[in-house]
């Protein structure tokens, strides 16, 4: 019997689409192209086709919600396509930092309405 995995990530994935394009140097340096499948303030999760890319290996990457350097956090393969996971250089692209903060606001602001208000000399309250 197997048990359901805890979830480990620390930041709130978002799904995503469209097209990345990601390069490394080295002694043939390359550059391919994938498909995006979600983002995080962190990194992003792609697919492609690419067999040479390593666990650890810095590439530069262009989707259309940032750009910039990421390292390979770990491959896995899925049928025809290889899944990687990218981790993000250095600080965050602001637009996805403002976006975590979005969706960590949405979520307050559902689970307050959800508690209901709070009564004046409740529980935890001075009279």
């Amino acid at each position: 019997m197997s048990w359901p995995e805890k979830e480990r990530r620390a930041e709130i994935r978002k799904p995503a689409t469209g097209a990345v394009t990601l390069s490394f140097a080295g002694p043939l340096p390359f550059t391919f192209s994938g498909r995006l499948l979600d983002t995080s303030a962190g990194g992003f999760r792609a697919a492609h086709e690419c067999a040479a890319i390593r666990t650890g290996m810095d590439v530069d990457f262009a989707h259309a919600a940032a750009s910039g350097r990421a390292r390979v956090a770990w491959n896995r393969i899925t049928g025809n396509a290889i899944e990687t996971g990218f981790m993000l250089c250095g600080t965050p692209a602001p637009e996805l930092r403002a976006q975590e903060a979005r969706t960590r606001r949405g979520r307050a602001r559902l689970l307050r309405n959800a508690v209901g208000p709070r009564k004046p000399g409740g529980p935890g309250r001075r009279p």
